[in-house]
């Protein structure tokens, strides 16, 4: 009954996942109005963009803007992938499809798709300190905490690419043996 459950357990989130892709891509499309958004508003201010803090403003090219708004659809993208690999992966392993070179492919790209995420991730913030500009957001404040879990998720990602490597030479093993 237990086993059932998990299965049951492991649809359910492998469904959930491929249904936040679609959120997503809609994110990606307000981002690529912001791109448009940006190019026609600064074409009427010489190219700049200005940041308005209220006891401060700053005037940047407008190509800053732009650079992290498609670094955001990037970012995006990757994500829209991650849930793709991540729901697939579910789904396998609802039907007990653990240690499969199928799954072992799946994870590394996760892998790599985790990692060029922190990298852009890394290079928005680097933009920003370059700027000055503080405050960027209430959520997310590009602070030590922000890396801390993208760290948990490369590192769980790690593991489990480690345990399913074992677990299919062992099974590799056994199906040898007999």
């Amino acid at each position: 009954m237990e086993v059932f459950n998990m299965k049951k357990i492991l649809k359910i989130t492998s469904n959930l996942l491929s249904l936040m892709r679609y959120p997503v891509w809609g994110i990606n499309f307000l981002l690529f109005l912001g791109i448009v958004g940006v190019l026609f508003g600064g074409q009427r201010s010489h190219w700049m963009f200005t940041f308005d803090y209220g006891d401060s403003i700053i005037n940047v090219p407008i190509f800053f803007p732009l650079v992290i708004l498609i670094l955001l659809i990037i970012i995006f993208i990757f994500i829209i992938q991650l849930l793709k690999i991540w729901s697939k992966l579910l789904f396998g392993f609802s039907k007990g499809q653990f240690f499969s070179v199928e799954n072992l492919k799946k994870l590394k790209r996760s892998m790599i798709f985790l990692v060029l995420v922190t990298a852009i991730q890394l290079l928005i913030n680097l933009i920003f300190n370059y700027l000055s500009v503080e405050n960027v957001s209430e959520v997310f404040d590009f602070s030590l905490k922000n890396y801390v879990v993208h760290t948990v998720f490369i590192l769980f990602n790690a593991i489990l690419i480690i345990v399913l490597e074992k677990g299919k030479n062992i099974q590799k093993e056994n199906e040898d043996f007999i």
